[in-house]
């Protein structure tokens, strides 16, 4: 069937007991510059979302009448597919498209067995503490910052090389983690940096043998009118990721690099002695005879920009490709000229994720004497200078994704990627993902919020209904999960095979376990669910009244695409 710059529709045409006839219809797909699926990027690794021009021609009171459904349809469908989890029984597109049959079967079986094998180290070493939280710290109320470093590079005429260290450090009686100058120039064998990306911030993740993690967020000297780099690295480490906070507090501590050192130790002082804000609080320093505020937005995916850049270098169909592979516990390595891309990018498959959290290695930049990780039996998250591997082939996963990010090209895959998510999903993000393009520009803020509310919404869809199965013994007064019934209760086929597996993984594991706390507080995500509920309620009340007046309006255009050979 041609759909390419059409109108494109499916039917799907219940029995004639006096159920209506429903219609699922998707407007012109934007153009991309990147091919589908692994395929490649474009230009320079940019991706190219503008709507074709061409449109069918559509007299004006069948385009009138098409506008009023579609508008009116959005709802039905919705409360359709996501009314209320276990009352829904009758998910007929996943019914057509995901067949079950012995083959699916055993490939959830294989599934399942490979995240028990990969979840169970990580699930014991963490099995006293609650999961990493999607987007801070587990302690909101500790400090800002717990060291500020600043690294430097010595070069060796000799050797003709360049070797890290740590120049100075407050506060004095902190420790400096080991190896962390290492992490700090990464790009130290093509030092100097290209000016134009010398100023650019960028993440470092350290991470104990407890698996507990720090975030340094460093920031170079870049004097104005130079022609190159000072080979100087500011890098506060934080217990906090909150990289659109701290990249605007990084700003102030650079531009205070030129004054005296009594001058800086003041400032360093009153900083150390803050807490970390909470959405929508402020922290305030004095600074040149005035006092500064620096504020959180109540929202933290509205400071963020990870995903709008890895939407900006990566296709939807890379994308998908790459939320499979995380949730499957499988290794990702990003390749790229760029610190600040890699690191903005390996920031944004995290913020994908939420409100699970990465589980097991992540290095956003893998400084270049530490390349023999990529062969790690393990799972993990890396991020690679191109230019610190002469040949990516040495570095090709044996279970996951390569990507190019310059290119925008997957270098190599599993190959059963699309199998992964359920289509459900799949059709969710998609839609959602076109409507944000339409309705928001390539730099707007309100963009990253958009497309991490997309993500949100696809686990409220598929996992929404844990907190329905948590329940207390009725003697001990202990939590407990009921893991098989949660993953039975979902009208969806697809869901239900994909939830189990990944119940077992460790990012679920772990993240059920912190919901069972006693002290568990409300995160974003229950937040979102309570706010899911209510809508859905109101919609069902607005909606069933004018079921027969929608199917009467969906049966006329039905008729009149039909007329137009539009399914030619």
């Amino acid at each position: 069937m041609k759909c390419n710059q059409q109108v494109r529709s499916n039917w799907n045409t219940r029995s004639k007991s006096g159920e209506m006839l429903t219609k699922r219809c998707s407007y012109p797909q934007a153009q991309r510059g990147g091919g589908g699926g692994g395929g490649g990027g474009g230009g320079g690794g940019g991706v190219d979302r503008s709507l074709s021009k061409t449109q069918p021609s559509l007299d004006k009171h069948f385009y009138d009448e098409l506008n009023v459904v579609s508008l009116q349809c959005a709802p039905i469908i919705q409360v359709a597919d996501i009314n209320n989890w276990n009352m829904d029984r009758t998910d007929e597109s996943d019914a057509d498209s995901e067949i079950v049959d012995l083959r699916s079967t055993q490939l959830v079986e294989d599934r399942k067995t490979y995240v028990r094998r990969v979840s169970s180290n990580v699930c014991d070493l963490r099995r006293d503490r609650p999961a990493v939280s999607g987007s801070s710290s587990s302690d909101p109320c500790s400090g800002l910052f717990e060291t500020l470093l600043v690294g430097a590079l010595y070069f060796d005429r000799q050797t003709q090389k360049h070797t890290p260290y740590i120049k100075c450090f407050y506060p004095k009686q902190s420790s400096v983690p080991s190896g962390v100058e290492h992490f700090c120039f990464p790009d130290l064998n093509q030092w100097p940096p290209p000016l134009a990306m010398a100023a650019e911030p960028y993440t470092i993740v350290l991470t104990d043998a407890n698996g507990d993690r720090m975030y340094g967020y460093c920031r170079r000297i870049v004097p104005e009118g130079a022609q190159t780099c000072i080979p100087i690295t500011y890098c506060l480490i934080s217990r906090h990721r909150a990289a659109g906070f701290y990249a605007k507090l990084m700003n102030l501590i650079v531009s205070r690099h030129g004054t005296s050192e009594s001058q800086r130790a003041i400032l360093f002082d009153y900083l150390y002695a803050q807490k970390f804000p909470t959405p929508g609080r402020f922290i305030e320093f004095p600074l040149d005879s005035r006092v500064l505020k620096l504020q959180r937005m109540l929202d933290h995916r509205l400071e963020d920009i990870d995903l709008r850049v890895l939407f900006d270098h990566l296709n939807e169909a890379t994308v998908l490709h790459i939320l499979a592979t995380l949730l499957l516990e499988r290794k990702l390595i990003f390749i790229s000229r760029n610190l600040n891309i890699l690191s903005v990018c390996v920031d944004a498959v995290q913020s994908m994720i939420y409100p699970f959290a990465w589980q097991h290695t992540l290095v956003p930049i893998l400084p270049s004497n530490m390349t023999e990780v990529c062969s790690a039996p393990t799972p993990f998250i890396l991020g690679v200078l191109s230019k610190n591997v002469d040949d990516w082939h040495s570095i090709v996963p044996d279970e996951g994704m390569l990507v190019d990010l310059d290119s925008g090209k997957v270098l190599h895959s599993v190959g059963d990627e699309s199998s992964i998510l359920p289509r459900r999903s799949q059709r969710m993000l998609r839609s959602a993902w076109e409507v944000t393009f339409n309705v928001t520009q390539q730099s707007e803020s309100a963009r990253n919020a958009l497309l991490s509310q997309s993500f949100l919404r696809m686990f409220i869809d598929a996992c929404g209904h844990y907190q329905h199965h948590i329940q207390v013994d009725a003697e001990s007064g202990h939590k407990y999960f009921q893991r098989e019934a949660f993953g039975r209760d979902h009208s969806s086929q697809g869901v239900r095979m994909f939830l189990e597996w990944f119940t077992e993984t460790a990012m679920f594991s772990l993240y059920i376990e912190s919901r069972l706390s006693h002290d568990a507080v409300q995160t974003l995500f229950e937040q979102k669910i309570i706010e899911h509920s209510v809508r859905l309620g109101r919609n069902s009340q607005l909606i069933v009244p004018n079921s027969k007046l929608l199917g009467r309006k969906i049966k006329t255009i039905g008729d009149k695409l039909r007329e137009m050979n539009v399914f030619s």
